[in-house]
């Protein structure tokens, strides 16, 4: 018997009403419009398209930053669209949400030890303080930081730095999928292939499932199993990312190539 996807998306649609102007009339915007697809355990899946083609939408959706007007996500089979918060919060350990501004993510005046313990008690992952400020040395070891960082504020790390805090506080949750919201696109050439190539190793050893949003091409070729493009709120492409540009594409796909004509892969990273 074949094992389900782990996550499923079936005729996901979100519209917006927005106004004009500060007076005018409002209108609706079509974030999202029947989207379709899945992701099985351990497998990478980028999603690009250009600005406003949908993608972070998508990602709010998934984790219950925002509600769906329609359609239906299912995660390891069971159905998650429209939960209350106390029903969605098993789901929190599970399925997690890491942003492109590491920064704005963690507190700046907690030290970073607390921040990625918090959550493992809050969500009983742990079941002390003691337990749960040793697996914070542990993650920190496990994301290339050294465990004394848990004593150090997040002003006194480099932005890749603190995108490893980011994740290390993820996986203190037990989170089997993160999605990962333009993780690296604030960092630079060097920086964005170590933390790519960390998320590699931590997939290889933890069995771990991404969903990858990004606007560049070229990271996504080199760090994707598969590639989904998005043109106005829509899925256009679903292919393998070796044969993004290697068959007909849709017009869309065409764009994002020309685009992305100056920019070679990341250097040392391939999934």
């Amino acid at each position: 018997m074949t094992a389900s996807p782990l996550l499923e998306i079936h005729g996901l649609t979100r519209h917006y009403r927005v106004r004009t102007g500060l007076f005018g009339p409002r209108h609706e915007v079509v974030a999202v419009e029947g989207v379709d697809f899945s992701i099985e355990r351990g497998e990478i899946v980028g999603i690009i398209g250009a600005s406003g083609s949908g993608k972070s939408t998508i990602g709010r959706l998934l984790t219950g930053l925002d509600e769906p007007d329609g359609g239906e996500i299912l995660f390891d089979g069971a159905r998650i669209d429209g939960l209350s918060d106390r029903a969605r919060r098993p789901l929190r350990r599970r399925l997690q949400l890491v942003l492109q501004d590491a920064s704005s993510a963690l507190n700046p005046r907690r030290r970073v030890g607390p921040q990625i313990a918090t959550p493992m008690l809050r969500l009983g992952v742990a079941g002390s303080r003691e337990e749960a400020r040793e697996r914070t040395a542990q993650l920190l070891g496990l994301v290339g930081l050294s465990p004394d960082a848990a004593e150090r504020y997040p002003h006194e790390f480099s932005g890749g730095q603190r995108q490893r805090i980011n994740i290390a506080r993820s996986l203190g949750v037990e989170a089997e999928c993160l999605i990962l919201d333009e993780p690296t696109s604030a960092l630079d050439v060097s920086v964005q292939a170590q933390i790519l190539a960390l998320l590699l190793e931590l997939r290889q050893q933890l069995g771990l499932t991404y969903l990858f949003i990004s606007h560049n091409l070229a990271v996504v070729q080199s760090f994707c199993d598969r590639i989904l493009v998005l043109d106005e709120g829509r899925v256009v492409e679903n292919v393998a990312a070796r044969l993004i540009g290697r068959r007909a594409m849709a017009p869309a796909t065409l764009r994002l190539l020309e685009a992305d004509l100056s920019m070679s892969p990341v250097p040392g990273v391939t999934s």
